[in-house]
């Protein structure tokens, strides 16, 4: 049987995605008439297929508004859609690995009359279920005294904007703008302003120029050949990229309203997403991650030109201030979770967490351990999606360590961070000082904490906490006294203290994970812990009993077994805790209220019996009724 018969038969076949994007290439010329509010424009799209498997549909993706047209060719031959929802297309012969096709595309719609229009997905788009890299050559009619940016750069023996590897081709037509240019290197740098942003304009030409170089020098290159800086919304609140090679800064005609770093970093922060966002794109759901990097990188060029530390410090913050809240900033969750969520989970989690993140790790990996992966993400994934997972895999290989304990806990989890020095000794032998510097952890992420002591002298020296020690002694030698200690001192992590009220539901997992012997420290911090959450699960407060009493904390231990009784519901926990308390009772030498706890526990009649292995003791009825002839006394 011949080969197209029936292995590329278009019998039965349905949509695919590749896993990876098939590239295509876009030749648009278009047109633009304000008087009759519309856009008319023609389009052809060359498709290679570079999967290994035909492909036989195709969607395309656009929402122009109301009144629009649009027309698909192959060959001479109009292409009817199989829907309208999603815009579904069937070729007439599948398209097989290696071959390429071009169709024709006729659109047009109605648009509003604007002296300023800011045009994105203005033209029909295959789509393939995901963000992916197109090459564009765009040809734009303008009307008389308007100007035109766009995302590609303007050859002049074409007459078309050129631009390769594009996420989003966007454009701006605008009337009665003025227009201001710069270059550094082989990048071209455009701002368009009104006669009122014009103050703003020249800070914003310039910070790019030398962000860009910033940024070409840390991480090795600039992803395109153009960037413009276009106008937004009128008050001054920050920006976002508008399409590859362009972005939006709001407010350039209130530019007095905000301080000149304000106006610098956010233009860093804007142009670090045409590196990740734009150039390596995001693959996860929630999108922390690729701006997480986007911010960290506008921190550093923040902090390369003494930029005020305040706004990276606020974005932190928001993170801090919604784990006080008691909300759960867990970012690894279910679409239907997040679809559902109740709080400001972009600016709280998405930003103020996933920049937190980063700089935790940071401080985790090393700085020059983390550049290095950056640098490997951009050679990598130009035009792929990264997702958390192989984040996590090449901070893993550059690094030599294991990181799933790092991801766990801030990905997975709504743990926090918070640490404190709890103590600083200092003492003299000979002339020479030795400090001990005492840190305790109160949160429930564990990880190494920079601790920083300064000395009298001026000089200063620094040390790392272990993060599976809850409480670390690190010691200082010096020739002068202290002065004081410092955790984090570069303030790149988002320590939460004071630590905010623990929930019961935090609380009842360390219980869990509490060893029946041997932890009666920790029994006792999660026992204040839990009398704070209000626990309100009698059996974990017997556990807490337990391993109160094993420590030998019998106060605690006795009004955490009253708490068992009180709160439990079976009758094995409200024997076993009264019992319990008839045992520390006991041991305080209270032996009336001993004696009365043994009775009240016999009228129970309880008939089973209760093993604690670690002791050796049974306890049931005659166990009761041996207490009531005499005291019980601890022999482990």
């Amino acid at each position: 049987m011949p080969e197209s018969t029936f292995e590329y038969s278009t019998f039965n076949q349905t949509f695919w995605v590749s896993r990876t994007p098939v590239k295509a290439l876009y030749s648009i010329d278009f047109e633009i008439d304000p008087s009759k509010e519309l856009l008319k424009g023609e389009e052809e799209v060359r498709l290679i297929n570079k999967t290994s498997k035909a492909l036989s549909r195709l969607i395309f993706n656009w929402e122009p508004g109301k009144e629009w047209d649009m027309k698909v060719g192959l060959d001479g031959n109009t292409l009817k859609p199989i829907s309208k929802e999603p815009m579904l297309f069937e070729l007439p012969e599948p398209l097989k690995p290696n071959e390429d096709i071009k169709l024709s595309v006729n659109f047009s719609f109605k648009l509003p009359e604007d002296r300023y229009l800011k045009l994105l997905n203005f033209h029909p788009r295959i789509w393939w279920g995901y963000q992916s890299h197109d090459d564009f050559m765009v040809k734009v009619k303008r009307p008389e005294n308007y100007e035109v940016l766009t995302s590609g750069r303007f050859d002049e023996n074409s007459g078309f904007y050129m631009a390769s590897d594009v996420k989003d081709f966007g454009v701006v037509i605008a009337k009665d703008f003025l227009t201001a240019e710069g270059e550094t290197g082989d990048v071209k740098v455009k701002v368009l302003f009104t006669e009122k942003g014009k103050k703003c304009s020249e800070p914003l030409l310039e910070t790019a120029l030398d962000a860009i170089d910033f940024y070409r020098g840390v991480l090795g290159f600039y992803p395109q050949p153009i960037l413009s800086i276009i106008p937004g919304v009128e008050e001054p609140i920050g920006g976002y990229p508008f399409a590859t090679n362009m972005i939006v800064i709001h407010g350039q005609e209130r530019f007095e309203e905000k301080p000149l770093d304000f106006w610098k970093w956010i233009v860093a922060h804007e142009i670090g997403h045409q590196y990740f966002g734009e150039y390596v794109l995001e693959g996860n759901q929630p999108e922390w991650l690729l701006i997480g990097l986007g911010i960290y990188f506008d921190r550093e060029y923040s902090r390369h030109r003494g930029l005020s530390p305040e706004i990276h410090r606020r974005l932190m913050l928001r993170y801090i201030e919604g784990v006080r809240e008691g909300l759960d900033t867990t970012v690894e969750r279910p679409l239907e979770q997040l679809t559902a969520i109740g709080f400001d989970f972009n600016n709280i989690v998405v930003h103020g967490k996933g920049f937190s993140i980063i700089s935790a790790l940071e401080v985790v990996i090393g700085r020059e351990v983390f550049i290095k992966v950056c640098r490997r993400i951009l050679s990598e994934f130009k035009g792929r999606r990264l997702k958390a997972s192989k984040f996590q895999e090449i901070c893993e290989e550059e690094s030599g360590q294991d990181l799933d304990w790092f991801f766990g806990q801030w990905l997975r989890t709504n743990k926090y961070l918070s640490y404190k020095v709890d103590s600083v000794e200092c003492t003299c032998h000979d002339g020479h000082y030795v400090t001990t510097v005492r840190v305790k952890r109160l949160g429930s992420i564990e990880m190494s904490i920079p601790v920083e002591a300064r000395f009298e002298d001026g000089s200063s020296a620094r040390k790392m906490t272990d993060r599976v020690l809850p409480a670390n002694e690190l010691k200082f030698q010096s020739i002068s006294p202290i002065i004081d200690a410092r955790l984090d001192p570069d303030s790149l992590l988002p320590l939460v203290y004071p630590p905010p009220k623990p929930s019961e539901a935090e609380v009842a997992m360390e219980v869990v994970k509490l060893s029946w012997v041997g932890s009666g420290e920790k029994a006792k911090e999660i026992y204040e812990k839990a009398c704070e959450a209000g626990l309100t699960y009698g059996p974990h407060w017997f556990k807490l009993g337990l391993t109160l009493y094993d420590g030998k904390f019998y106060r605690e231990g006795l009004e955490a077994f009253k708490k068992s009784g009180e709160l439990s519901e079976e009758t094995v926990y409200i024997f076993a805790s009264t019992v319990w308390q008839g045992h520390i009772c006991d041991l305080l030498g209270r032996r009336d209220e001993a004696l009365k706890l043994y009775q009240k526990a016999k009228d129970m009649k309880f008939k089973g019996m209760i093993r604690h292995d670690q002791y050796g003791l049974l306890i049931d009825e005659k166990w009761v009724e041996e207490r009531l002839k005499s005291p019980f006394r601890r022999t482990d």
